[in-house]
């Protein structure tokens, strides 16, 4: 529809439960907005109120003539990352975070964890979301968990820590797929 309309602006609502969920690469994806995920997804918990930050980044060259103009652009890179801050410190959230063999869970209580600095596995995600438009959800088709944030330890506030993905190109060359009812 051309012109301005109500109706195609969407809210980052996230859903109301299991609203960030990581998944092994290779899992089935969703193809709609609606369909049912694949219990692989595992939900990570809660995600802290400034929700998730997508940023995509284009490097060109510029070619210029003689006079100095600008003829072409050619591009040179495409970065594409995606932050947010896990609030919970659940065994799904710390394994994404340091990794499944640095966690120690029994019955989903987590005994203990470490950071070995290892490089961290690729996997797939969705984020849940919703509006007056209906579900939508953000799909990333693979990424990697590339820097944690600092973690605050202190009376008057969670243990959370920002992480950062970092999205690579699926097979078909696509970043990620923003899928809308």
């Amino acid at each position: 529809m051309a012109g301005k309309t109500v109706t195609e602006v969407r809210l980052g609502s996230p859903a109301t439960s299991g609203y960030a969920l990581r998944a092994p690469v290779g899992t089935a994806e969703p193809d709609t907005a609606v369909a049912a995920l694949d219990p692989a997804y595992v939900d990570q918990g809660y995600v802290s109120e400034d929700g998730i930050t997508l940023d995509i980044d284009g490097k060109q060259i510029k070619i210029r003539d003689w006079n100095g103009d600008v003829i072409a652009a050619i591009e040179d890179e495409t970065s594409v990352s995606l932050k947010f801050t896990l609030a919970q410190r659940g065994e799904a959230a710390l394994k994404t975070m340091y990794g499944d063999a640095n966690v120690t869970a029994a019955s989903g209580a987590v005994s203990k964890y470490s950071y070995t600095g290892e490089q961290l596995p690729y996997s797939q995600w969705v984020f849940e979301l919703k509006d007056k438009g209906g579900p939508h959800r953000l799909l990333l088709h693979m990424a990697q968990v590339t820097a944690i944030g600092s973690m605050e330890i202190v009376k008057k506030s969670v243990m959370q820590q920002e992480v950062t993905l970092e999205l690579f190109r699926n097979t078909a060359g696509v970043f990620f797929t923003h899928l809308l009812k």
